[in-house]
């Protein structure tokens, strides 16, 4: 094949359909339990209210209400993704060979929120818990601390972190979703917080199916006042939804429940910049002047950060 600008322009147009299809077909998981906000600036400050006001009877003048307002700063990171393509594979008609990896170009962009939120090393899901994840009440966003007043800390506080003694199974599921529906507010009320996403490795797949779509229990499992001696009805059953992340294999005994349908969410995905596909294939540009390779990548911008508390809680054995 002959190179010329209307050829590489050809390449690079019919690349950039493959990204694009393969991009659309990429399963995704964040959006289920993190917020989109869109980005202007190098960072942006988020508030939220420590308390979730309360219809009341009115009864003379309107009682007002100040909001309680925390903030906290989220900084965007710029990340990319490159892949070379030799010049001679063009020349001899291997273009083909490079469409796989247009495809994982696409296929990892999608994911990359993915992998900020739940990423065994780096995300910030399985390292909320510690001292990198400070968050607006001056405690990592898992904690055992949690002060139902920030402007009090020496108050009442609440854990959204079981650690050590949590396996999961039905008596901690159920005692972590009736700890986290009694939370509350600055203002001494319930948040109402609802667990309904139950968030695992592989490792505990089928435990996890077992506590939240099995039918019936037997007695060493059951919860609650059930018989002594015979199979009994599983009262968790389809209490939350379940959500299985391979991301987060080598973490097989910890596991997550969190409140997902409300409007506010636990966590946030912070997008300044999409994913973009570009390329260097100019004769002048250095890869293709020194080594013969034509550089196709993605780039983009944004950060994953903390919401909430009160919406999520980690669990481990």
């Amino acid at each position: 094949m002959e190179i010329t600008p209307a050829t590489l322009n050809a390449l690079y147009t019919r690349y950039s359909q493959l990204f694009q299809e393969a991009f659309l077909q990429q399963e995704i998981y964040w959006n289920r339990l993190a917020q989109l906000v869109n980005s202007t600036s190098e960072s942006e400050t988020h508030v939220w209210v420590d308390r979730i006001p309360q219809l009341k009877i009115w009864q003379g003048d309107r009682v007002v209400r100040n909001a309680s307002l925390r903030s906290y700063v989220l900084s965007n990171q710029p990340y990319e993704l490159t892949e070379g393509l030799d010049e001679f594979k063009i020349k001899d008609n291997k273009i083909q060979a490079f469409e796989p990896v247009v495809r994982m170009l696409a296929e990892q962009s999608k994911k990359w929120p993915d992998t900020l939120l739940f990423d065994s090393t780096t995300g910030i899901l399985p390292n909320g818990h510690t001292s990198a994840a400070v968050t607006y009440d001056g405690q990592p966003f898992f904690s055992t601390a949690h002060p139902q007043n920030p402007d009090n800390p020496s108050g009442a506080s609440f854990s959204n972190l079981f650690s050590g003694g949590y396996p999961l199974n039905h008596t901690n599921y159920a005692a972590v979703r009736e700890s986290m529906r009694s939370y509350k507010g600055a203002d001494g009320l319930p948040l109402k917080t609802n667990p309904n996403l139950l968030i695992v490795p592989p490792a505990l797949e089928v435990q996890a199916k077992q506590i939240l779509q099995a039918e019936w229990v037997s007695p060493t499992v059951a919860t609650g006042a059930v018989a002594a001696s015979s199979p009994s009805r599983n009262v968790l059953q389809g209490t939350a939804d379940l959500l299985v992340v391979d991301d987060l294999a080598g973490q097989d005994t910890t596991w997550y429940l969190v409140d997902a349908k409300k409007s506010l969410k636990p966590f946030i995905f912070q997008l300044r910049e999409a994913a973009e596909f570009v390329m260097r294939t100019k004769p002048d540009d250095p890869s293709v002047f020194s080594r013969h390779e034509y550089l196709y990548g993605v780039r983009v911008r944004g950060a994953a950060g903390f919401g909430a508390w009160f919406l999520a809680a980690r669990c481990a054995a």
